[in-house]
């Protein structure tokens, strides 16, 4: 009888550090109001791993015009009404780092005068161009999907494409000046999570979706951080928190891409 009631305990206090991590993973990824009086250091230092159900979450919410206009509104108003509300939702941070990626990786002619421009907060030519044709791109391969996949490929994409930041984290090396964003030791002995959190997500896509579309978002999902660490490594050697959003913004545009061509 103790003994069952220590696991029970223990079971229970995992389920609340799980919970409040998860708290300060959207705290600290979306714009959604919560408070945060009971949450530590550590939460935020942990909350990295679950980036993605953060990213199910986002999709879910800004997805709800799929559910209740998509007769009142053409493919492409619809597509864009759903890109608006998830950089509402997430405050454009990941657009933001893909901005200041483009400016500092293809602006610079040398590492830390890329790391310079990836600081400065003033936005460029090629910071414009980048979410030009990001942007661009989503809306146009999502007002090409039929409206009963949009939604759940919508909340997928959102999920998926934030393993793949997680992916350069744990195998690059950190470089330059976000310390919030950076793979702590603390947050790499807990990459389990990580895995369980993958695994969950995988399996979802391979149950709710096709089998050859499902293998094709999952190689998206883990060759293009592959790709991009190559030329993160190239150009400031190691990744930041702009490269970061920039592999999230890529990954999904992609994971659209590949299914818009798939239906």
């Amino acid at each position: 009888m103790i003994h069952n009631s220590w696991l029970n305990l223990a079971c229970r206090m995992q389920i609340k550090q799980h919970f409040h991590n998860f708290q300060a993973a959207i705290i600290q990824f979306t714009r959604i109001p919560i408070k945060s009086d009971h949450l530590c250091g550590q939460h935020f230092t942990d909350s990295v791993n679950y980036l993605p159900l953060v990213g199910l979450l986002i999709g879910a919410l800004a997805a709800c015009p799929v559910v209740f206009f998509s007769d009142a509104i053409s493919p492409t108003g619809l597509a864009w009404l759903l890109i608006i509300l998830g950089i509402v939702l997430t405050g454009a941070i990941h657009e933001d780092g893909l901005a200041d990626c483009c400016d500092g990786l293809f602006g610079g002619s040398s590492k830390q005068k890329r790391l310079d421009i990836m600081k400065d907060s003033t936005l460029g030519t090629y910071g414009v161009l980048g979410l030009i044709a990001i942007v661009g791109s989503k809306v146009a391969m999502l007002s090409e999907l039929p409206t009963d996949k949009l939604l759940i490929i919508f909340i997928l994409a959102h999920g998926m494409s934030r393993l793949s930041p997680l992916i350069i984290m744990l195998k690059s090396r950190y470089t330059e000046y976000a310390p919030s964003v950076k793979m702590t030791k603390q947050s790499e002995t807990n990459t389990q999570v990580l895995l369980i959190i993958a695994a969950f997500m995988l399996l979802i896509t391979l149950s709710l979706l096709p089998i050859p579309i499902s293998i094709l978002l999952i190689l998206i999902t883990f060759v293009t951080p592959v790709l991009l660490k190559g030329l993160f490594e190239q150009k400031i050697g190691g990744y930041n928190g702009d490269c970061l959003g920039a592999t999230q913004q890529i990954t999904e545009t992609l994971l659209f891409m590949t299914a818009a061509c798939y239906y």
